[in-house]
């Protein structure tokens, strides 16, 4: 991340948002630009929800959203999507490790999973998508 603790914490005092946060939604930026461009996700994932909207429509929200939700789009098709499936969770994994965090995925929910990312001692940063 870019972005300087000096510079989070004047912002904090301009927005009334915690640095902790702030920093969050810069990382969580970082992270969906990523995914934006990747060959493969960017293609396959697209972003939805209130970190959608803030990235957006950023005009000064006021709560932050602090995760990123997407919907997996490359294909309609149950079988196209399961075949799919582990090489686009792969490819979040390791975009995320590239970019310094560890992750760690849920279990297998109804219609989704969700992915943590960590930098330091906590698992705070969630990326979640459904598959539909």
């Amino acid at each position: 991340m870019s972005v300087s603790l000096e510079y989070l914490g004047r912002c904090s005092a301009e927005t009334g948002f915690s640095v902790m946060t702030l920093e969050k939604v810069t990382r969580l930026g970082e992270l969906a630009a990523a995914i934006a461009v990747h060959p493969l996700l960017g293609n396959a994932l697209a972003l939805k929800g209130g970190t959608a909207f803030n990235l957006c429509f950023g005009d000064a929200p006021s709560r932050l959203s602090v995760d990123l939700d997407y919907n997996y789009i490359a294909h309609a098709e149950r079988d196209s999507m399961l075949r799919d499936r582990p090489q686009v969770e792969e490819s979040v994994e390791m975009l995320a490790g590239r970019l310094g965090y560890r992750v760690r995925r849920s279990a297998d929910a109804f219609a989704g999973r969700k992915i943590y990312a960590c930098t330091g001692q906590c698992w705070a940063m969630r990326t979640a998508w459904r598959w539909i």
